[in-house]
């Protein structure tokens, strides 16, 4: 596996993405319900991407 200082910013912010995508899709299916929070919400409203610099992704999820 790559190092992460050795990735460029595009790179992870597509991984991100991608993995983003996976969790969304898995609780969709199992109707857990999830939402982006804190930075990784604010890139979402404001920017309409992932902030750039954000090496993380902020998912809450809700049970009952």
């Amino acid at each position: 596996m790559e190092n992460i200082n050795s990735i460029n910013e595009t790179k992870i912010h597509e991984r991100q993405l991608f993995i983003t995508e996976q969790i969304f899709s898995f609780c969709e299916k199992r109707h857990i319900k999830c939402f982006l929070t804190g930075g990784s919400l604010l890139g979402a409203i404001k920017y309409q991407r992932i902030i750039p610099g954000d090496k993380d992704v902020d998912i809450g999820m809700l049970r009952d």
